[in-house]
């Protein structure tokens, strides 16, 4: 039998620590564990989810699901980069406000405003507003439990754009603009 040096003997106890499953070590079984909201910040995974999630309110009878941030329609949903994050419910937890843009490239192309939240282990659709046609977003804030944006808008592909300041609040499930 060949005793081991003191350098060896380190190298096979740590090879033999990596090589233990960690459900040796912790009791429970190997693999990632949830990812659970903290109140006041947002799951580390969320943001990469947020262009692979499903979301209510932009057609009527179904969800429209994105895969890369665009769903292959039809209708052609984009999820647009601005993105906003606070409470706005008051529980604790962060919602994410986001944009997403109905048949891009279209004259009439259509923004939705749309609340989504982490809850349980997906992304949940919290409420839904239309926006209007041809917006363009400058500004893009959650603050005081309320969604504020600053832009231009469009009533329609003919009438010129015009400035815009829009605050919306999260009120039993709907987004409600505030005059």
């Amino acid at each position: 039998m060949k005793i081991l040096g003191f350098r060896d003997a380190l190298l096979l106890i740590s090879l033999l620590l990596l090589a233990v499953p960690a459900c040796a070590q912790t009791g429970k079984p190997a693999g990632k564990s949830p990812v659970r909201p903290q109140a006041g910040k947002a799951s580390p995974d969320v943001e990469a989810m947020f262009p692979h999630a499903c979301y209510k309110g932009i057609e009527t009878d179904k969800d429209v699901c994105l895969k890369n941030g665009r769903s292959e329609g039809p209708p052609v949903v984009e999820l647009r980069p601005e993105r906003a994050t606070g409470d706005l419910d008051g529980d604790g937890a962060p919602e994410t406000a986001l944009l997403l843009t109905k048949n891009p490239g279209d004259p009439l192309q259509q923004t939705y405003l749309v609340v989504a939240a982490w809850r349980g282990d997906r992304i949940t659709t919290m409420a839904t507003a239309l926006l209007g046609t041809q917006v363009n977003v400058q500004s893009f804030t959650i603050s005081g439990g309320k969604i504020h944006l600053q832009g231009n808008r469009s009533a329609s592909a003919r009438t010129a754009m015009m400035p815009v300041t829009l605050t919306y609040s999260l009120r039993e499930g709907k987004l409600v603009e505030e005059m």
